[in-house]
């Protein structure tokens, strides 16, 4: 998720605010397609990760949720920290060079892509999802969910908002999620609308109610998120 929204113009992700919710949606996925994230009547447990899985193994962002915890809360949670833990761990591989610079205002993150070919697998391996003949019910899970996250976060440089042919694909792409959790798709879709129209930032998790009940998502947006910043 992080290669895909990595922009060279601007030597790091395309919206920082946007793909910090990107890349936290894309580790909730991840996490629940290994079984460390867990829906049940509406709310979600998160198990202690395996040792050495990744950058989402320790840390505040995978810690266990609170009783009544639901996939919305969790989306919102540590997204600024999870993005700047999975870009240490990639400067770790050595896919990244990240240098934090002082400015007049506040700190720069600037992030350089040292293997550019690694940004490009991963936008041919997209294209190939959202183009190829394969029926959206046999695309692996992983690819599904790395597209509907693209389409949700705007990322033109991979899906046009224009092409109904693209919308009808993404849509049963969108639905592979509730393969994994029910909870987890209805989050994306309620969160979809609401990022595409908010230019920066999503609303703090204090204004997220402790419990998401599986629910219709125009429902679940109305009432989870009632005012983006």
């Amino acid at each position: 998720m992080y290669l895909l929204a990595y922009d060279a113009a601007v030597h790091g992700p395309f919206n920082r605010s946007r793909s910090g919710f990107l890349v936290r949606a894309a580790l909730l996925t991840e996490l629940a397609l290994r079984g460390e994230a867990v829906e049940a009547d509406g709310e979600v447990r998160l198990r202690e990760p395996q040792a050495g899985t990744g950058p989402w193994a320790g840390g505040t962002q995978t810690a266990p949720a609170a009783r009544g915890t639901g996939w919305c809360a969790l989306l919102l949670r540590d997204r600024d920290a999870t993005l700047r833990t999975v870009e240490e761990h990639l400067a770790a591989r050595g896919l990244l060079v990240v240098e934090d610079c002082r400015a007049l205002v506040a700190p720069v993150r600037r992030v350089t892509l040292t293997d550019r070919n690694a940004a490009r697998t991963v936008h041919r391996q997209a294209a190939g999802v959202l183009h190829g003949p394969e029926p959206a019910d046999r695309v692996p899970v992983r690819d599904a969910a790395l597209l509907a996250l693209a389409a949700m976060g705007g990322m033109s440089q991979v899906v046009s908002r224009t092409d109904p042919r693209q919308r009808a694909r993404i849509e049963a792409l969108t639905s592979r999620i509730g393969d994994i959790a029910p909870g987890l798709e209805q989050a994306v879709r309620a969160l979809r609308g609401e990022l595409a129209r908010s230019g920066h930032g999503l609303a703090s998790p204090r204004d997220i109610p402790a419990t998401s009940r599986v629910e219709h998502p125009a429902k679940l947006r109305r009432r989870v998120l009632p005012r983006f910043l």
